[in-house]
């Protein structure tokens, strides 16, 4: 019989995963009410491991390195898309669409094309035709 120890799981929290005291007892309350495999998931994570563990094509590993969740974060997670697949899943497709989006070098071209061309005071913007403008026809 395996045991959580709840002072080591309340320190790893803390120290590991940045949970103020209060945070760490509402998750060590949420950790409780985990299935035996959750529960052996959050020992191992304690214990410097990462198991691996999937509910509906989603892992813990992809959680922990794609949605950059702390491990006992994600682990909640797994056990939110294991009761309520459809919910959770829709949950996690909009905070992705929140987290910041990356910029391309392309992108950074342009956009200081465009902020060149808005600070020159020689041009004017509204005569001024450009090959990168995108025009709509109307029909």
């Amino acid at each position: 019989m395996k045991i959580i120890k709840y002072i080591q799981l309340f320190n790893y929290l803390v120290t590991e995963e940045d949970a103020n005291p209060i945070n760490a007892c509402r998750t060590i309350q949420k950790i409780r009410q985990l299935p035996n495999e959750l529960k052996l998931a959050v020992l191992d994570v304690i214990e410097g491991k990462i198991p691996y563990v999937e509910y509906h094509d989603i892992s813990l590993e992809e959680l922990i390195n794609n949605d950059k969740m702390k491990p006992i974060r994600a682990i909640l997670m797994l056990d939110w898309i294991r009761r309520e697949p459809a919910i959770a899943m829709r949950y996690m497709e909009i905070e992705q669409h929140k987290a910041p989006q990356t910029v391309t070098e392309s992108d950074k071209e342009m956009l200081e094309k465009v902020l060149e061309k808005l600070n020159s005071k020689e041009s004017s913007i509204d005569e001024e035709e450009n090959k990168e403008d995108i025009e709509i026809i109307e029909k």
